[in-house]
């Protein structure tokens, strides 16, 4: 069922959430302050008490220009001993029910592991989101750093779409959510001439980098390392690399199948 009063069931959903997941208490309040009004919880009860629950979050998907309306399915839990019953299959098709009667266009999730695209894939699914990935070893040349600077998170998602063509993305009102995955971390936005990157500090990743066209993507990549003093970094980015499926949507209307929906950038802080 969809539920109607979340503050009432916040204690029970966390306690599944903590069980299924094994996130820190810290993390788990971080996201449940996070969810706004719009955030819609399905959960199913035995005995009166939650014991398989998804949440679905109002996003968006930019195709040919086009923006589609939609909802991205995260944090699908079931306790152990109620696995295998359905529960969880159950709610998915509520939650699809549901979006399509709000004329919503699509539902998008990331699976948990590579054996879950399967499953998926048994409700309609299909592989449509990607990012790329890499790794830059950095070279002997010297680069000048000195047009990058560093930025902060709102003008960082403020001037990236301005470097994606079809991508996916959550509703301004949902930022809340996607602020606090990354906040929890300790990550770093710069922007330089042509393009725009975030650094994890804990991973010593780049978890996304921007450009406006491959010379600049190259580039960035260089200065990159130069900046943060790197002999080499992995990357992720909707540029340029190795493809990798990240994502899957489940069309729900007409006018979004007749798009080409298979080669949809994937926001990097939904890993």
């Amino acid at each position: 069922m969809l539920l109607t009063d979340i503050d009432r069931y916040k204690k029970e959903l966390k306690v599944l959430w903590h069980d299924v997941f094994s996130d820190d208490e810290e993390y788990i309040e971080l996201i449940f302050d996070s969810i706004g009004e719009s955030v819609r919880i399905f959960a199913h009860f035995e005995d009166r008490k939650i014991v398989s629950a998804l949440y679905a979050i109002p996003s968006f998907i930019i195709l040919s220009g086009k923006r589609f309306s939609g909802l991205y399915v995260y944090a699908c839990a079931t306790f152990k001993n109620y696995r295998s019953r359905g529960f969880l299959s159950g709610l998915m098709n509520e939650c699809a029910e549901y979006a399509a009667g709000e004329q919503l266009s699509f539902l998008s999730l990331v699976p948990g592991g590579k054996s879950l695209y399967a499953y998926y894939e048994s409700f309609g699914f299909e592989k449509a989101m990607h990012r790329f990935s890499g790794r830059q070893i950095r070279s002997s040349g010297v680069y000048d750093t000195g047009t990058i600077r560093e930025i902060s998170f709102d003008e960082y998602f403020t001037l990236r779409p301005a470097f994606l063509s079809d991508h996916f993305c959550f509703r301004e009102k949902e930022e809340a959510y996607l602020e606090a995955c990354l906040r929890f971390g300790d990550y770093k936005y710069y922007k330089g001439n042509g393009f725009a990157f975030v650094f994890d500090k804990e991973d010593g990743e780049i978890s996304e980098l921007c450009a406006a066209d491959d010379a600049s993507f190259e580039g960035a990549l260089e200065r990159a390392c130069c900046l943060l003093d790197l002999k080499e970094v992995v990357y992720y980015s909707p540029n340029g690399g190795e493809k990798n499926d990240f994502g899957m949507v489940l069309p729900l209307d007409e006018s979004f199948r007749a798009e080409d929906h298979n080669n949809i950038y994937m926001n990097f802080a939904l890993d």
